[in-house]
Order: C-alpha cells, then sequence, then structure tokens
C-alpha cells in the first residue's frame, strides 16, 4: 500500500493518500445506513374512514405496505441503486454492487432510474400482502398495485395506490392510498457518491482519506 504524501508513514496526516486498487463500485455500504432507518418509516395518516371492526385488516396491510418498501430500499442500498443488478456488477460477499465508475466512465444510477427500480419492486412484491390468510373470516378484492417513489435529500417518499376492499357480510371498507416517509438520506448519499466519482476522475490512482473523513457515513475500500 502506497502513499501519495511525502510522508510515507504518517497515514492519518492531513494529505495522506492511500493507492486505490479497484474502479469505485457503487460502494453503497454508504447505504448501509439505509438498514437503521427502515423501519422508523413513518406513515402519513389516512382521512377514510373504515368500520372498527375491519381495522385490524387495514392495520396489517398498511404494516405489510411499510414492510416491502423498507426490504425494496435495503435491496437497491446494498445492491447500489438496483433492484435487479445491471450485468456489470462487483461480487462482494454480502451483495452484487453495482458499479458507480468504470473503465473511467460513470455509470452511477440516476436519482430517477433509483426511484424507478423501487416502484417496480414494490408494484411486484404488494401484491404478497396476502390478507386471507391472516383474516380467513374476511373478504378481500384486490386491484393492481402502482407505486410513486421521490428520494429527496433527507427522506424517501413513497405513494402506493393499492386498491383493496374489505368485505364482513354487508359491511365493505375500501382503502386505496398507502403514504409513507422513510426518514433516509438517500438523496444525500448520492450526492457524496457523485462526488467521490469525480475527485476519482481527476485522480483515478488515488483516493484522499482527509476528503471522504468529511462525511457523516461510513465508507468501506475493498481491495
Amino acid at each position: 500500500m502506497k502513499m501519495k504524501s511525502n510522508r510515507k508513514n504518517k497515514w492519518f496526516s492531513k494529505k495522506s493518500q492511500i493507492s486505490f486498487f479497484m474502479l469505485i463500485g457503487l460502494v453503497i455500504l454508504l447505504f448501509g445506513i439505509l438498514i437503521f432507518a427502515i423501519y422508523s418509516g413513518k406513515k402519513v395518516p389516512e382521512t377514510t374512514t373504515i368500520p372498527f371492526e375491519l381495522l385490524p385488516a387495514k392495520n396489517y396491510l398498511e404494516e405489510c405496505v411499510k414492510n416491502r418498501a423498507g426490504h425494496g430500499l435495503n435491496l437497491i442500498g446494498v445492491q447500489g441503486g438496483y433492484a435487479i443488478p445491471p450485468s456489470n456488477y462487483l461480487a462482494a460477499n454480502y451483495s452484487n454492487i453495482a458499479y458507480g465508475l468504470y473503465n473511467k466512465q460513470v455509470t452511477l444510477i440516476s436519482l430517477n432510474a433509483m426511484e424507478n427500480e423501487l416502484e417496480a419492486y414494490l408494484d411486484n412484491a404488494l401484491p404478497s400482502c396476502n390478507l386471507s390468510s391472516v383474516f380467513p373470516y374476511l373478504g378481500f378484492e384486490y386491484e393492481n398495485a402502482s407505486s410513486n417513489v421521490s428520494i429527496l435529500t433527507n427522506e424517501v417518499l413513497v405513494n402506493v395506490k393499492f386498491p383493496i376492499s374489505i368485505i364482513k357480510g354487508e359491511t365493505t371498507a375500501k382503502i386505496d392510498t398507502f403514504n409513507i416517509q422513510v426518514p433516509i438520506r438517500l438523496g444525500y448519499i448520492h450526492s457524496i457518491l457523485k462526488g467521490i466519482i469525480s475527485k476519482t476522475l481527476l485522480e483515478p490512482n488515488w483516493i484522499d482519506l482527509s476528503y471522504l473523513s468529511r462525511f457523516d457515513l461510513k465508507i468501506d475500500a475493498l481491495p
């Protein structure tokens, strides 16, 4: 391991830099910070009135939607922004991580593409929120799910249209929309990754440790 600075033995000097032996993968174990926040997602209050006897089914469904959103965010977090990794990725012990920089070409996924990845994941995963097995005494009529995701600097907003009718005898209630706020700094992390990639393009064989130390995130460098 070589030091670019003349003070080769001063690992943590202000100018210290280390040789970078791999192209920067989208080491979104920056995104590993996602995991701690996923299950603290907040649900925006709904205004639809549900009969008291049907509330347990409604609450169960809301929790299921929140969990699916959390699982999807965790998945794109450890896979470099993708629910399904692209053909070119780094095979790590914990996941397959999409590259953010490869052969001097920026391949970092955009925020809009990440939103699309999570939307597609949710649309496919939500039908598995099967209420019939949990509430066999109720009837359910499902319609197709449609998700909309907005990745902001300090949070992710998830809006899900998943119309479901809950039926008990002559009582029917319809749940249509679910809104969830997840306090994950995904947009902030993405902006840091863009900065790291820009700096690496300027100095492709080195990474400045003092530059990385500015950020309040855990950053892993894998040889």
